[in-house]
């Protein structure tokens, strides 16, 4: 138990450097910051001294995003909760619990989490969902930079209820009941002015439909590169390999099932990850064209590459689309030009636009034969519907 009274009367501002002044906040040391959410696996070691402002943080948890929902464990009835602040929303992929800036973790009963989710006014927050490796990051941190706005970058919530839903561990009405409960608690905001903006893990794509049939006037966005791109993107480190191979092995009875094929068609040998790679691809092209189907007037597509040509006119685009407000004082140009040369997760890789396609090429000229065996079994599989150019609903011009 982090004993952090006497800790916190000696600094102003609190020493989390969450940007709060200590009263308003937690009184813990930065450091131990990543030591907690390295135990978030081990819940039962989340503990902390319940001091008043702890206790505040939890009462009014309807009314602020203070304590944000990191994990989610809808079968065992629990829920774990870390202490933030708008400058930790901004540095967090939650995902990650390394990618966790906030200051400590502490664990409750999942039905307080309801009880608590019930009384939350409901706020509409735009979504993103993407097929992983297509800027989608960049888009979020380049929103808020710019933009008045709170950024929830892939929040485990919506992983674990969508794994709640593919197990079948319940019936349909308590999976809509929670839904409901997660949209509404991912859609706190510290002031009216700035929504949340929650930026999907690609494993939450299978709820993209419900998302949107649950509130016809969330603007939902899905992010996305052609596959030749999104190969590359799979092949450039061996950690990558393996994680299209984990995407593969989940995602080939979904396929299957949305193109009323045999499962045993999707059925491969560990080398070939170029048709892994395609069949996650062609997933969550296929789960975006049904929920365009059914849902046009709130889903729209972008195209990473779009984006990189016109990332100004892009971005206005996207903000007008989410209703956002742009921060005063903000040189644009300036800002875009910093994030486009460290547009990845990792804010201190050197990189850019240019570099990418260099990269990209590079990748694909190395490993020819896996690409021409991703697309065509793309091709063969998908038909008439392989996108050739641009998906429909194109947030921008050039992807009309």
């Amino acid at each position: 138990m982090y004993k952090n009274k006497q800790v916190a009367q000696e600094y102003n501002p609190c020493p989390c450097e969450s940007g709060w002044q200590f009263p308003d906040c937690c009184g813990l040391e930065s450091s131990e910051n990543y030591r907690i959410f390295g135990e978030l696996d081990n819940p039962n070691n989340l503990s902390i001294e319940n001091t008043a402002k702890i206790e505040n943080a939890i009462n009014n948890m309807h009314e602020t995003p203070d304590l944000f929902p990191v994990k989610l464990s809808l079968k065992q009835k629990k829920v774990h909760y870390v202490k933030m602040s708008p400058h930790w929303y901004n540095k967090s992929i939650f995902i990650d619990p390394e990618r966790i800036a906030g200051s400590y973790g502490l664990s409750a009963d999942l039905d307080q989490l309801a009880y608590i989710c019930d009384q939350i006014a409901p706020n509409n927050s735009p979504f993103i969902f993407h097929t992983a490796f297509c800027g989608s990051t960049l888009l979020s941190r380049a929103l808020a930079e710019i933009y008045e706005c709170l950024p929830i970058r892939e929040p485990q919530a919506i992983n674990d209820l969508y794994q709640f839903v593919k197990d079948k561990q319940s019936d349909d009405k308590e999976i809509s009941l929670w839904l409901s409960r997660i949209i509404a608690i991912l859609s706190r905001r510290y002031h009216p002015y700035a929504p949340s903006i929650i930026k999907a893990n690609d494993y939450a794509n299978g709820l993209m439909m419900s998302l949107l049939k649950h509130s016809v006037t969330t603007p939902v966005l899905f992010m996305y590169t052609p596959l030749s791109e999104f190969l590359a993107s799979c092949l450039k480190a061996e950690n990558r390999r393996q994680w299209i191979k984990s995407r593969y092995q989940y995602c080939k009875s979904p396929v299957a099932d949305l193109l009323n094929i045999p499962v045993q068609d999707m059925m491969l040998t560990e080398e070939n990850v170029g048709e892994m790679a395609a069949i996650y691809w062609i997933y969550n092209i296929l789960l975006f064209e049904n929920a365009y189907d059914q849902h046009p007037n709130n889903l729209f597509s972008l195209d990473f590459n779009h984006m990189l040509d016109n990332p100004i006119d892009c971005l206005e685009t996207c903000a007008d689309l989410f209703s956002l407000e742009p921060k005063k004082s903000i040189n644009v140009s300036e800002e875009l030009e910093w994030l486009l040369s460290v547009y990845s997760k990792d804010s201190i890789q050197d990189y850019s636009p240019d570099r990418r396609q260099k990269d990209i090429q590079q990748t694909l000229s190395e490993n020819k034969h896996i690409l021409k065996n991703a697309e065509g079994f793309a091709r063969n599989i998908l038909a008439e519907r392989y996108p050739v150019f641009t998906l429909r609903g194109g947030l921008t011009n050039q992807a009309d």
